[in-house]
């Protein structure tokens, strides 16, 4: 192989390898962007849920006033509603007391 042979491998070689090196380049760049992105996604989810589980606190709320009230049901409905709070707070004191007690072995 004639040395001018030898020189454009060479040089072809050199330019292959500064077009990857710009192209790992540039993916690393898009890569580091995808991750912000990403973290950015995540960050607004979080404020999403959260903003969900508030709503649909309220709308338990909203439920639990219009049955105490009446409204939309009768009195049977209205005790029932209550009998099945009540029961929630009962199972609530329950569980603390399992706490309390396995907390203090």
């Amino acid at each position: 192989m004639a040395e001018g042979q030898v020189l454009n491998k060479v040089e072809d070689i050199k330019l292959k390898i500064e077009r990857l090196a710009k192209q790992r380049n540039d993916l690393r760049s898009e890569v580091e962007s995808l991750r912000l992105e990403v973290r950015k996604l995540n960050d607004e989810k979080i404020v999403r849920d959260a903003k969900f589980r508030e709503l649909e606190n309220k709308v338990e709320v909203y439920r639990t006033a219009v049955t105490l009230a009446g409204q939309g049901g009768n009195v049977k409905d209205a005790r029932r509603h209550i009998k099945g709070i009540i029961q929630e707070i009962d199972k609530c004191i329950a569980l603390i007391n399992v706490d309390v007690v396995d907390g203090s072995n």
